[in-house]
């Protein structure tokens, strides 16, 4: 229910340009500021009862990040990542999907240098 219709909206990842350590990383939306909280909805027609989703994050910052999920904090590290890592879901936090709309929020402070995050929920799918 929190009212984000006056925040600016941009494509991910969010950082700066040429930011050491994240090789690869694309940033889609200037974030030179001391944080950062993102917000994105999406729609499931029904909630997932099989697969395995997990929460791909890439960030190079090695500063305290959290992860919401309907409201719920369902990630929250102090940990830098110069590839995207799949973290899985707890079971808990997998419950906590609905039918319908739902949103995953993301805050992640800045301490020094340069910044990125990028971060989604993914169906992870091994090969065989």
């Amino acid at each position: 229910a929190f009212d984000d219709s006056t925040w600016k909206t941009g494509p991910g990842g969010f950082g700066t340009s040429g930011t050491p350590g994240a090789p690869g990383a694309v940033v889609g939306t200037t974030w030179d500021s001391s944080d950062i909280w993102i917000r994105r909805t999406f729609e499931l027609n029904t909630v997932p009862t099989e697969g395995n989703p997990v929460l791909k994050i890439k960030l190079c910052e090695s500063a305290p990040t959290q992860v919401h999920l309907n409201g719920n904090l369902v990630w929250e590290k102090m940990k830098r990542t110069y590839n995207y890592d799949y973290v899985p879901l707890s079971e808990d936090a997998v419950k906590m999907l609905k039918s319908g709309v739902n949103t995953i929020a993301i805050h992640c402070e800045q301490k020094k240098g340069a910044q990125y995050v990028d971060a989604g929920l993914v169906d992870l799918i091994e090969r065989k």
